[in-house]
């Protein structure tokens, strides 16, 4: 085997070779990178990873910035503590970072209702007050993990 490798080493056509085999793993490469294939091996894995990464990423923003703004437009009383409610948006974004990543989510029914009744019992747990427990605020908030679950179904569908 060593033999036949320094033959072909030493041929005239050895630098062309080299520099075929150079050239065309660089543009795999670069093809990997741009998602045109995918290469995944037991070492490397190139390609969908980039594609992945950004769409996890506009997912996560857009339920931080979603969960904000939601926060912002609930009706608070003087007595509200804004720490408090920052706190459960977290609690709430958290859960959904943790759905985001294992990347698993759909728009079945079954799914969308345990993710509503994880997100209300998150509310629950942490909120005092019982204008947060009312039928109203539990039907909003169900209302409202239907959208977010449908959104990011829909960035998905945009970016991949």
């Amino acid at each position: 085997m060593w033999e036949s490798i320094s033959r072909v080493l030493t041929s005239s056509n050895a630098p062309i070779v080299i520099a075929f085999l150079l050239f065309m793993g660089i543009m795999a490469w670069v093809m990997a990178k741009k998602g045109l294939f995918n290469i995944h091996t037991d070492a490397v894995t190139i390609g969908a990873a980039d594609k992945e990464r950004k769409i996890i990423r506009m997912q996560l923003e857009w339920v931080m910035q979603h969960l904000t703004g939601l926060e912002a437009n609930i009706e608070k009383d003087e007595k509200y503590n804004h720490y408090r409610g920052k706190y459960v948006v977290e609690r709430i974004y958290d859960y959904y970072v943790d759905r985001i990543t294992q990347n698993h989510i759909t728009n079945s029914t079954e799914y969308i209702e345990i993710c509503q009744s994880n997100i209300i019992a998150i509310v629950d747990s942490l909120t005092e007050k019982p204008e947060y427990k009312t039928e109203d605020f539990k039907q909003m908030m169900m209302d409202d993990t239907k959208i977010c679950i449908n959104k990011l179904i829909q960035i998905r569908k945009v970016y991949k």
